[in-house]
């Protein structure tokens, strides 16, 4: 079985190779005894050819695109493309004005060399069927003809500006542009001289003469060696010798002003020839020590504001053009005054002073004008002097005012000896002889001096301040009968959207007359927020505050009880008060004052 099978694959393969080797085989198969076929063949001459046709008649298929502008900055690229979908593409030859540059498909540059120039691209095909003479060849061709991109230089435009004197020469605008290959350099001469490589304004001599700029102009059309033009133009000045014009300055504005303050300084400057205003000039302000300036406007005129900070007193003030190759200079004069600035000075020490203290601190609040611009208040001196009855028993000062972290807010301070028992007037003033720089009223308080006796004033309740708010107060303040000052003080009053209570830490000073009580005590505020249930919104505050109080017992008259109330801060400013506007009867509550002493005051 096997060997059957081999014998008939033999005959199959014998059958294919003839073909191959054009031989026409015959072939019979007859069937042995033993069931093997023999294979009989005859011979025929016969050619391929002679049975199978041509199967490709063509050469390949060339395409050439062209891209770019034909120029020299831009000649662009040819792109080959070939192909023979029959049998291939045997060879390829790509030929640029008669130079072989490539043997296949592909991009080819363009030569950016100006004129004519071909692509030859030549490509032949795979076909050997009947040998190399059976191969077909292929030939295509573009042409395109390179121009420059730019052949003009740069424009260059000159303008002058000016009236070709020597008082006003003017200057020349020197403007260069190319809108196709941009500018590359540029060179500015004067004369002969090199003065510059930019556009821009070139000044002219302004001596009398004749002046020449050149310039020159390359553009940047680099695309080929000698390929970048250039521009050049000239223009000529003749500056001739005129008299320059005179000047006035007028002066107005403000001729007076207070320390601290600033004023408007105001100055027209005209051409004295034809009456015209003179702008863009730089007109010098000067009152004392302090300068200042401003150019003229279209109008010729000039205005300063200058803040003054010299001593008050009579100055001159002037207004100067200092001249310039268009004008001369000019000036003008008028006199000038500064004022003391105005503050005004409070007592804000404490009122209640027993006579068992060494001393009496003395302390007044000093405000600058509030006109938002402030001064150095440590220019400002301040005296105190106590009166009894009308009588001048203590002055101390000149003392300095020292600033606070308040703007505008000053503080006095002074120790002084403690004074026997009474009731004194103590007046804050600035003294002129020793105030150069500031002016402002008296200012005067009471000072009570008084010898410790037992009384006792306690009371609970509340009243409303001036914005309808409820204030709530409780205290108890007393002189037991070994003389010792022994209370406290609680408060609680509201501001806008904030709870604010006060607590006493030391009662200071007590003393009573007849129904009406008053002491004065340290104290700390702390804030809460509203609808917290009491939870602190900040924590005690670390500045000790000072309240005084006055109370009066009015039940013999059968009247309602009054308290007022009043915190300082430690710069003496009045933190808050209630009790004056609206008057501090008590809605609720009740004061009652002890003085074991009625019949005298307690102070004396």
């Amino acid at each position: 079985m096997h060997t059957k099978k081999k014998i008939g694959l033999f005959v199959v393969s014998l059958a294919l190779v003839l073909v191959l080797l054009n031989v026409a085989p015959q072939v019979a198969l007859e069937s042995g005894g033993d069931g093997i076929g023999v294979v009989e063949s005859t011979q025929h001459n016969y050619y391929l050819s002679d049975v199978i046709e041509e199967d490709d008649t063509t050469g390949p298929i060339i395409t050439i695109t062209l891209t770019g502008a034909g120029t020299d900055g831009d000649p662009g690229t040819w792109t080959v493309s070939v192909e023979d979908p029959e049998s291939g593409v045997d060879s390829t030859s790509v030929v640029i004005d008669g130079i072989v540059v490539g043997t296949s498909a592909g991009t080819y540059a363009v030569p950016n060399s100006l004129g004519l120039h071909t692509l030859t691209v030549t490509a032949t095909n795979v076909d050997l069927g009947n040998g190399p003479s059976g191969q077909e060849t292929s030939t295509s061709s573009d042409s395109v003809s390179i121009v420059d991109d730019d052949i003009t230089g740069p424009s260059i435009f000159i303008t002058y500006v000016g009236d070709a004197t020597d008082v006003n020469p003017g200057f020349w605008n020197i403007i260069v542009s190319d809108s196709i290959s941009e500018v590359d350099s540029i060179v500015v001469a004067i004369d002969g001289v090199d003065v510059g490589t930019i556009e821009g304004d070139y000044a002219v001599p302004s001596s009398a003469g004749d002046y020449t700029i050149n310039v020159t102009a390359h553009n940047n059309d680099l695309d080929r060696e000698d390929d970048q033009e250039t521009s050049n133009l000239l223009n000529t000045v003749t500056i001739v010798e005129t008299t320059p014009p005179g000047t006035l300055i007028e002066l107005s504005g403000e001729t007076t002003g207070a320390y601290s303050d600033p004023v408007y300084l105001e100055a027209r400057l005209i051409d004295v020839l034809t009456g015209v205003p003179i702008p863009g000039k730089w007109i010098v302000f000067t009152v004392g020590t302090q300068t200042g300036g401003a150019f003229t406007d279209s109008s010729g005129i000039a205005s300063y504001i200058l803040i003054l900070d010299q001593q008050p007193g009579l100055y001159t003030l002037s207004a100067s053009f200092a001249g310039d190759i268009d004008y001369p200079d000019s000036s003008a004069t008028c006199e000038f005054v500064i004022a003391k600035e105005y503050a005004h000075v409070v007592y804000t020490g404490r009122t209640i002073i027993p006579t068992s203290d060494d001393t009496i601190t003395l302390m007044a609040t000093i405000f600058d004008e509030d006109d938002g611009y402030w001064g150095d208040l440590t220019r400002i001196y301040v005296t105190f002097t106590l009166y009894l009855s009308s009588e001048a028993v203590y002055d101390t000062g000149p003392i300095m005012v020292e600033p606070t972290d308040v703007e505008g807010v000053g503080l006095a301070i002074v120790e002084i000896p403690n004074l026997a028992a009474g009731e004194y007037l103590v007046v804050v003033s600035f003294n002129p002889v020793d105030n150069s720089y500031y002016y402002g009223p008296d200012s005067d308080a009471t000072i009570i001096i008084y010898e410790p006796v037992r009384g006792s004033a306690k009371g609970s309740g509340w009243i409303r301040d001036e914005d309808g708010n409820r204030v709530f107060f409780v205290f108890n303040v007393k002189y037991n009968g070994k003389g010792t000052l022994k209370g406290f003080l609680k408060l609680t009053y509201r501001v806008n959207e904030r709870t604010y209570f006060v607590r006493s830490t030391v009662i200071l000073g007590f003393t009573i007359d007849g129904n009406h009580a008053f002491f004065e005590a340290e104290c700390r505020i702390s804030q809460h927020k509203h609808g917290k249930h009491w939870k602190h919104w900040k924590h005690w505050s670390g500045e000790t505050y000072r309240i005084r109080v006055d109370v009066w017992d009015n039940k013999k008259s059968h009247e309602d009880d009054v308290i007022q109330i009043r915190i300082f801060d430690k710069n003496g400013l009045v933190e808050y008060e209630a009790g004056f506007d609206p008057y501090g009867y008590l809605v609720r509550g009740n004061i009652k004052v002890n003085d074991h002493w009625k019949k005298r005051r307690c102070w004396c």
